[in-house]
């Protein structure tokens, strides 16, 4: 029996089913809506040869169809995302304003120095720390500070490629290590400015992002 030459002439399941990717590939870019939407006919069309049982095709068509909708929505989803990433990965310095590129250079100056001198000082206090001569308070300030020298030299590393995520970790970070020297009004007064740096930086990244989010709703993607 010779092959199908019209969409109206499929089985009505066949129909339904190329009704169907052309409704959940709605909206992605063109080369992968159309690179989907040509495999699924391509299954149809080769299924619809076998016109000999036409009711039995039809019903074998639309339940693969309806199997298959959690996987079909799952990859939009993921394509969703890929979309998103790639077009993330490609919000550079250049996407920022001047006033933006500035405070993330400054903010990655600041972390590198913050890194450097904490680091420093943790290194003298464990060379002289001896845990039964110390109190619990001593200790525990020890280790809020080490924990932020982590936070930072990942915060500075994560700059490089991720800005958001850089400047909201030297923020947090910035934090843990000012906490130590509450007592010293000059050293809680440099760290909340230094902190309030790398939140203005995450603020202009996180306003960037954000406008490269709404370019990439379903509806924006087909560009």
């Amino acid at each position: 029996m010779s092959r199908p030459t019209t969409t109206s002439s499929l089985p009505l399941g066949g129909r339904l089913t190329l009704a169907w990717v052309r409704c959940y590939t709605a909206g992605l870019k063109g080369a992968v809506r159309d690179e989907r939407c040509n495999e699924v006919a391509g299954d149809v069309w080769d299924h619809a040869l076998d016109l000999a049982n036409e009711p039995a095709v039809s019903r074998a068509i639309a339940r693969r169809m309806l199997l298959g909708v959690p996987a079909d929505l799952s990859w939009r989803t993921e394509q969703v995302r890929r979309h998103r990433c790639a077009v993330r990965e490609r919000v550079s310095m250049t996407d920022l304003d001047t006033t933006g590129r500035r405070m993330v250079g400054i903010s990655f100056v600041v972390g590198v120095l913050q890194v450097s001198l904490i680091g420093t000082a943790l290194a003298a206090a464990l060379l002289s720390w001896f845990p039964e001569d110390s109190s619990g308070a001593d200790t525990a300030m020890i280790l809020i500070a080490l924990l932020g020298f982590l936070l930072g030299v990942w915060g500075v590393a994560a700059l490089v490629r991720t800005r958001r995520l850089g400047c909201g970790l030297l923020a947090f970070a910035t934090l843990l290590m000012t906490f130590p020297f509450y007592w010293n009004p000059g050293i809680t007064a440099l760290g909340i400015g230094l902190g309030a740096v790398h939140l203005l930086a995450f603020t202009l990244v996180r306003d960037s992002v954000e406008h490269v989010d709404a370019a990439t709703e379903p509806g924006a993607m087909t560009a």
